[in-house]
């Protein structure tokens, strides 16, 4: 295969490896998307994809400018033909489905990622909107477009500075480049622990991935082959170090590597070693026609695959198997074939002038954009599922927004110290929060008022922490001390309500961990005693202000979004297809046991008995009107649940029943399974 490399110092040449590199990408991508187990890392593909075409743009780029012979509509002209045509087919095709199978409030967020798309805006939308290693970020079917994004948002940048450089020096502008890359670099590196989303998701965060290809490609220019990269002589080197960094960064990265960070220097890396290497090993093999071939198609596959994975999660409702998802993946293969055969090709080919080109293409994606709007504006065609309407509604419930944040929340709202009767307080984390209409309901049907304290993924613990960034760590420190001392000499606060998600560090693989050693990493075990410790440290000290103190056990917790499965009691299409596609016997409205963390929750239950034993403290327990021999979340056309873990207002009504409060302030409980 070497000898069908041609010089790479002309813009013509051909590099068959860089298609196979594309085809590694592509591969990781998909396999990682399938859930195939042993490529956690696969995500890192995109990383790879960035160097591509940073090389490969760039150096047109570059060197038309510096003959100059470019022109930003002639650039944009190509641009349209290889991103367009493809795309708009594969979104055409998903507002086909979305219309047959997503609800009103799903199809009004997916025209919203559908604007962005079309606007290369939607990697700011999903800054905003997810969380891409999210449990429920598979279930967005445009999210695979934020790559598309970045990227067209770094080519409205680079060809303009380029033109504003084109009569600098050579080795100026590739100074100037690596300047811009050490920058976007280390902001990635910095950033990462402190906004992972953003740092993920953003340009000027992965701009540098980008660069690194142009770096390539500026360096490249003017020189003759054979004095690139040491004469060679260190091919085979390079791209062994190539391939090995790009397999230890798909192989051995997973979600719980802090990424992109200096984590995303591997696959970036091993990229720039295998352009740098075309006559390598590793390159030859990646220019064999097997290769090749999934490398043309490359762009076609990433586009197609993630919808229809993602749509067929959607209809699941719970996650696919191995094999459904390596079925789902070999017809996305079908698809791209499709799609590059009879779409890439032909548009790719076309040999219309540059104005009138970009005009038709403007028109049609002015055209495909009219949808996407009608689905945002519309509040996403409510009219398909009026059942729905209602139920979607409770999802968006209002809640006290009494979060503390800095500082108490201390408005009226909140904390009345107007009122005159004698406090309820409820203190606790966003589990805490959910329940607040219902507790505040059953105080004021008592004869008391209700102090609402709370802030989110703080549970009410004293000396002792969940294992979260060092800010989250000092914010709920700050927090529950102040809660504490607020609580504790107030006179009017009769009976303290302590509420957490108190199985959430288990079931998001976290620890609860003392103030003094937060970098500790205890053992199952340790952590749950850490547990029983912070909680035992509250209530003791509340029992030493007086306060009558009840331990809230939490609500079950699911392995699925209740919300996604009663809309899919209501959507035709989307019951069907799970019926024929994923059939599971289940019935409406309810859960199996083990559809539940309950392992964990149950284990930090016996911690929260153990304490209320010890100190000698009320509790109650929701399960005991939630759950018996399977869990409700739906009754009476009402959702009980607006995620895997939080209650509705009419949920928290049903999960709180029985519990009264007597003049003589002590809890009293009547629970019962509906």
């Amino acid at each position: 295969m070497e000898t069908s490399i041609k010089s790479r110092s002309s813009d013509s040449s051909y590099r068959p490896d860089i298609d196979g590199l594309r085809a590694i990408a592509v591969l990781s991508v998909v396999i990682y998307h399938a859930g195939i187990p042993f490529l956690k890392g696969g995500f890192v593909g995109v990383d790879i994809f960035f160097v591509i075409s940073g090389y490969l743009i760039g150096a047109h780029v570059y060197s038309d400018i510096r003959r100059g012979r470019f022109s930003i509509p002639a650039f944009y002209r190509k641009r349209a033909k290889r991103i367009l045509p493809a795309l708009l087919v594969v979104l055409t095709f998903c507002y086909l489905v979305a219309v047959l199978i997503l609800s009103p409030q799903e199809l009004k967020l997916f025209g919203s990622y559908s604007i962005a798309t079309i606007l290369s805006w939607s990697n700011v939308l999903a800054w905003l909107k997810s969380d891409y290693f999210a449990p429920d970020a598979n279930q967005n079917p445009l999210l695979m477009t934020w790559s598309l994004g970045v990227e067209e948002q770094f080519y409205v940048i680079f060809p303009i500075l380029m033109l504003l450089f084109a009569k600098a020096r050579h080795r100026n502008i590739f100074l100037g480049t690596l300047l811009v890359t050490i920058v976007s670099l280390a902001a990635c590196i910095v950033e990462t622990p402190k906004n992972p989303s953003a740092v993920f998701y953003l340009l000027p965060t992965r701009a540098w991935e980008i660069a690194f290809g142009v770096l390539l490609a500026v360096y490249e220019k003017g020189r003759p082959s054979e004095s690139l990269y040491f004469a060679q002589r260190f091919r085979h080197i390079a791209s062994t170090v190539g391939i090995l960094l790009i397999a230890i960064g798909i192989f051995f990265f997973d979600l719980h590597t802090p990424f992109p960070g200096s984590a995303a220097l591997l696959p970036v890396c091993g990229a720039a070693c295998m352009i740098s290497a075309p006559a390598g090993w590793a390159n030859r093999i990646l220019s064999t026609t097997p290769f090749i071939f999934i490398g043309q198609i490359s762009y076609s596959l990433y586009l197609w695959h993630w919808p229809l994975l993602s749509f067929s999660r959607i209809i699941a409702d719970r996650p696919i198997s191995i094999a459904m998802g390596c079925t789902i993946a070999a017809v996305s293969f079908v698809c791209a074939w499709l799609s590059y055969r009879f779409v890439e090709q032909p548009c790719r080919k076309s040999k219309v002038l540059t104005r009138p080109l970009l005009i038709r293409y403007a028109i049609l994606c002015a055209i495909v954009i009219l949808p996407a709007v009608l689905f945002r504006y519309s509040s996403g065609l409510p009219n398909r599922f009026p059942k729905l309407i209602p139920i979607e509604a409770d999802r968006y419930w209002e809640i006290d927004k009494c979060p503390s944040g800095d500082s108490l929340n201390l408005s009226r709202a909140c904390v009345d110290t107007q009122d005159p009767r004698p406090a309820i307080a409820l203190l606790g984390d966003s589990h805490a929060q959910a329940i607040s209409t219902a507790l505040r309901k059953i105080a004021n049907q008592s004869g008391f008022k209700m102090y609402e304290i709370v802030e989110f993924a703080c549970p009410p613990l004293t000396g002792v922490i969940i294992q979260y960034q060092p800010e989250d760590n000092r914010r709920c420190i700050d927090h529950n001390a102040q809660a504490l001392s607020f609580l504790e000499h107030d006179p009017r606060v009769r009976v303290v309500v302590l509420v957490g998600y108190w199985a959430g560090p288990e079931v998001q693989h976290l620890h609860y961990v003392p103030v003094d050693h937060p970098d500790s990493s205890p053992e199952i075990a340790e952590s749950r005693r850490n547990l029983g410790l912070g909680l035992g440290a509250t209530v003791s000290s509340l029992k030493s202000a007086n306060k009558e103190v009840i331990l809230l056990q939490d609500v079950p917790i699911f392995t699925f979004d209740p919300l996604r499965r009663i809309r899919s009691m209501y959507i035709p299409a989307r019951t069907w297809l799970a019926r024929h596609l994923f059939p599971s016997p289940e019935t409406q409205g309810r859960a199996s046991l083990s559809e539940t963390y309950r392992e964990q929750d149950e284990a930090a239950a016996d911690v929260i008995n153990s304490v209320a034993a010890q100190y000698n403290v009320s509790i109650f327990d929701p399960k005991k009107n939630l759950c018996s021999n399977d869990c409700l979340f739906f009754r009476d056309q009402r959702p009980l649940f607006w995620d895997e873990e939080h209650v509705t207002p009419v949920g928290g009504e049903v999960a709180l029943a029985g519990l009264t409060f007597t003049s003589d302030h002590t809890p009293r409980s009547s629970s019962t399974v509906p």
